[in-house]
């Protein structure tokens, strides 16, 4: 049995792509297709703001006129360049959007970032389990098949009955369909992973330095402030701003539309030739109540994301709560369970002295036996559901929980 143990330790932490957290979280960034398309879009959003608070386009306006007065022969032109400048007070307004709104990307680039790697971090977590799950079930299915063995010879020397030799070849096949099954888990576990870090690959597995599994080292009293600290309710609140200042810059907006012209007028004839300077001034009068209505629009707006914060905050408390106390229950569980192996492995050790001495049957001894392997099986089961529930709450925060090691 020692022998097994040190093999399945030898097989779990052999590893061919090795990378730290800090390398880990770069490859998460560097190979999300979302965080790609919303960095993009985000910059996207940003220059089209800024082309917002750029003036409109200046331009060159020219008449020309022909004619004949009393047999003279004459042309009058104007030639005015034009600027469409955005009033001082309105480019104010509109600075101070872009500047929420760049906060407003930034904060939601960063939690769309934490959630990636929260969930790079799930699937690692998950694929060394699985992986340690599968040593498990790989070591079973050797022992059953050594029995089996065992029990063929017994059989055919007629110390076994047919019918407990078949009840052997079945736990045999049950194991090793056990044994495949987690396998091609394995497999799509690591096949995901190397895609979300980019990666190529390998036989010999993937291990991130400086991420192990731990348990949440977090009181109630700090999952509370996390809460009222969320990225989500900082994002909402930003927007909710960007509003206010919308709301405030389309009251301006209505004398916005003002272009300012100069240049020369030129009068040409027979006699005479003339130049003047010329002067356009274009002002706005808005008799029109479109502007009162983009108003109303934002006010709308920031009064309902004022009310989605307050809503999304005490949804995200209750949340994250309900979660943190199930990761309580399950720390417990997983601490019984851990109990329950020692008792089981001492049963098993008990059970082999027993079996070679001749005081117990092959059947019971194997009895022990799987009940210890069970045991191994739910533990790495249950770790694998703390870690989807850790999941679930860093996903409702919004932030990485990770013990930060000495």
């Amino acid at each position: 049995m020692k022998k097994s143990l040190v093999l399945i330790l030898t097989c779990i932490f052999s590893f061919g792509y090795e990378m730290d957290y800090e390398q880990f979280v770069s490859r998460v960034e560097k190979n999300s297709l979302d965080l790609i398309k919303n960095k993009a879009q985000f910059d996207a959003n940003l220059q089209n703001q800024r082309a917002d608070i750029s003036w409109n386009t200046s331009y060159i306006e020219s008449d020309i006129t022909m004619g004949k007065n009393n047999n003279v022969f004459g042309v009058e032109s104007t030639t005015l360049f034009v600027l469409t400048p955005r009033l001082p007070w309105v480019s104010a307004m509109l600075k101070q959007s872009l500047e929420v709104k760049t906060l407003q990307y930034q904060k939601n680039y960063d939690l769309l970032k934490n959630l990636a790697v929260v969930g790079a971090k799930r699937v690692y977590f998950t694929y060394l389990f699985t992986k340690e799950k599968y040593e498990i079930y790989r070591q079973r299915e050797q022992n059953f098949l050594s029995q089996l063995k065992i029990a063929e010879a017994k059989f055919k020397s007629g110390s076994v009955s047919r019918k407990d030799y078949v009840n052997f070849k079945n736990s045999y096949y049950d194991a090793k369909a056990s044994r495949v099954q987690t396998q091609k888990e394995l497999l799509s576990l690591e096949s995901t992973l190397a895609k979300i870090l980019g990666i190529g690959l390998s036989k010999d597995g993937i291990k991130i330095l400086n991420l192990d599994f731990s348990y949440l080292n977090k009181q109630e009293a700090e999952i509370k402030t996390m809460t009222s600290n969320s990225p989500y309710l900082e994002i909402l609140a930003l927007s909710a701003k960007d509003y206010g200042i919308n709301a405030k810059a389309s009251s301006y907006e209505r004398w916005d539309s003002f272009s300012i012209g100069a240049g020369l007028q030129n009068t040409t004839s027979d006699t005479l030739s003339q130049n003047q300077a010329s002067l356009k001034l274009q002002v706005p009068i808005p008799l029109t109540k479109k502007y009162d209505h983009l108003k109303k629009k934002y006010l709308l707006l920031q009064s309902a994301t004022l009310r989605e914060g307050e809503v999304t905050k005490h949804n995200i408390e209750v949340q994250a709560l309900s979660y943190f106390s199930q990761l309580q229950i399950k720390k417990d569980f997983i601490d019984v369970q851990r109990e329950s192996i020692d008792n089981k492995k001492a049963l098993m050790e008990m059970g082999k002295m027993a079996y070679e001495s001749q005081k117990i049957s092959l059947f019971e001894y194997l009895a022990y036996q799987n009940a210890y392997m069970d045991a191994l099986i739910k533990m790495t089961e249950a770790k694998i559901e703390y870690v989807q529930i850790q999941t679930f709450l860093e996903e409702t925060l919004g932030a990485v929980l990770r013990k930060e090691n000495k």
